[in-house]
C-alpha cells in the first residue's frame, strides 16, 4: 500500500513537471513569435520608409524637372521673340558689311538694274544686318506698290523692299525654287526703315553710276527741307569770303528739344560739292515754361554737302551720320 502510494506520488510529480515544461515552451515560442512579429514590422516599416522616401525622392525629382521644363520653355519663348525667321537673311548682309565678295545688284523701276560695284554696300548692309526681329506673316499682307530689290546672283535669292507708307519693315523674299516668303524686319536703329536704307543705296549707285549734269555749288543756296518726315530745316547762303556758303541748319526731335547746326563750306574740286570742317552743333532743350538751355554739342565737325541727280540737296554728316538715307528738298 506504502509502496503503490510512492508510485502515485512520483507519477504525479513527473505529470507537473511535463506540464510545466510545456508552459514554459508555449511562453518561449509566444516570446519567439513576438519577437518575430516585432521584427517583421519594423522591417515592413523600414520598407515602409523607403517606399515613402522612394516615392517622395521621385515627387522632388519630377518637381524639378517641371521646373525645369517650364524655364526652358521661358527661355525657347524668350529666344523666340527675338529671332530671326529667315536663315539667309543676316548671313548675306552681313557678308557685305564684312567686305565678303558675293555678286548682287539692285533693281528698281526708276533706273531699272543698276551695277552694285560703283558703291561701297557695306554702309548699307550693316544697317540692314543690324536686326532687332525678323518675323515670317502671311503672304496675304504683301504690300503694293513699287518695290526695290537686291538680288544675290550666287544664292538665287531676291529681297524686295515696299516704298508704300506704312510698309517700309516688310521684305518679300523669293529664291531659285520660286519659294516665298514675307517678313516683317524690325532694326535696332528703328530711326530708318529697311525700304528707307535701300533705296538710299539705289540713288547712291544711280548717281555713282550714271552721268549726271554736275550742279554748280551756286546752286545750295537757298531753303530746304527734310524729305522724309519734314523735320530737319537749311538754310544756305553766301558766306563771308569768296566761293563761300555759310549753313544753318535746324532739326527737332521734340517740342522740347531740337538740334542746331552751323558751318561756313568751301566747293572743291568741280565745284559740284561743298566740303567743311568747322561745323559747330547744339543742343537747344526747353523746360515747361519755355525756358531754353543750349548746350554746345561739339565743334569742329566735318562733312559735305551736295545736289543729287533730282535736284535735292544732299547733306553727309561725318561726326553723326544725322542724315543718312534722306535728302532734303527745296522750298
Amino acid at each position: 500500500m506504502k509502496k503503490r502510494a510512492i508510485m502515485i506520488f512520483i507519477l504525479m510529480a513527473s505529470l507537473m513537471l511535463m506540464a510545466l515544461a510545456g508552459c514554459s515552451g508555449n511562453s518561449g515560442s509566444a516570446a519567439s513569435g513576438d519577437g518575430k512579429s516585432q521584427a517583421s514590422q519594423a522591417a515592413s516599416g523600414s520598407k515602409t520608409g523607403e517606399t515613402a522616401k522612394t516615392q517622395d525622392g521621385s515627387k522632388t525629382q519630377e518637381t524639378s524637372n517641371a521646373a525645369s521644363q517650364q524655364e526652358a520653355a521661358g527661355a525657347a519663348d524668350a529666344a523666340s521673340s527675338n529671332s530671326i525667321d529667315d536663315p539667309e537673311f543676316q548671313p548675306l548682309f552681313g557678308g557685305l558689311a564684312q567686305g565678303q565678295s558675293l555678286a548682287f545688284h539692285l533693281v528698281g523701276l526708276a533706273y531699272g538694274q543698276l551695277d552694285s560695284a560703283m558703291v561701297d554696300p557695306a554702309i548699307y548692309a550693316s544697317s540692314l544686318a543690324d536686326i532687332k526681329s525678323m518675323k515670317e506673316v502671311d503672304l496675304s499682307e504683301m504690300p503694293d506698290g513699287e518695290q526695290l530689290i537686291v538680288a544675290f546672283s550666287d544664292s538665287g535669292i531676291e529681297y524686295h523692299f515696299f516704298s508704300m507708307s506704312g510698309s517700309g519693315n516688310y521684305v518679300y523674299k523669293l529664291d531659285d525654287h520660286g519659294i516665298e516668303n514675307l517678313y516683317k524686319l524690325e532694326l535696332n536703329d528703328g530711326t530708318y526703315t529697311p525700304y528707307d536704307i535701300v533705296s538710299k543705296w539705289y540713288d547712291d549707285l544711280h548717281f555713282a553710276t550714271e552721268d549726271t549734269e554736275i550742279a554748280p555749288s551756286t546752286d545750295l543756296i537757298g531753303e530746304w527741307a527734310e524729305k522724309q518726315a519734314g523735320r530737319g530745316y537749311i538754310s544756305i547762303s553766301l558766306g563771308p569770303d569768296d566761293d563761300s556758303y555759310a549753313v544753318f541748319i535746324q532739326w527737332s526731335n521734340s517740342a522740347s528739344e531740337s538740334y542746331t547746326w552751323s558751318m561756313l563750306l568751301t566747293p572743291t574740286g568741280d565745284g559740284s560739292r561743298c566740303t567743311y570742317d568747322n561745323g559747330i552743333c547744339d543742343l537747344h532743350a526747353f523746360d515747361a515754361d519755355g525756358v531754353e538751355t543750349v548746350t554746345e554739342v561739339y565743334t569742329g565737325g566735318t562733312g559735305s554737302f551736295w545736289i543729287n541727280g533730282d535736284g535735292e540737296l544732299v547733306w553727309e554728316d561725318d561726326m553723326e551720320h544725322v542724315a543718312d538715307y534722306t535728302s532734303f528738298v527745296r522750298q
